[in-house]
């Protein structure tokens, strides 16, 4: 979808709900369809960080990232 709406990408890396869970950051399917400027999307979901503040919500986002850098790239542009 990124790369759809004219934007580049390298790679694409993910988490699963359940790691969004782990730190208290609940999740909700959100799909997409129908929208006039972007493509559909079934899977498209949205994390919700408003349970943290703000120098809280960096913290979390950082050991998500770690996860889904250890992960390992899921999608890489070639």
């Amino acid at each position: 979808m990124y790369t759809s709406t004219g934007k580049r990408s390298a790679a694409v890396f993910g988490l699963s709900v359940s790691e969004f869970e782990a730190e208290s950051i609940s999740c909700v399917e959100d799909p997409i369809k129908d929208d006039p400027e972007l493509p559909d999307n079934p899977a498209h979901a949205l994390a919700d960080y408003n349970g943290h503040d703000q120098k809280k919500q960096k913290v979390v986002a950082k050991r998500l990232k770690s996860l889904a850098v250890k992960r390992g790239c899921l999608y890489k542009h070639t």
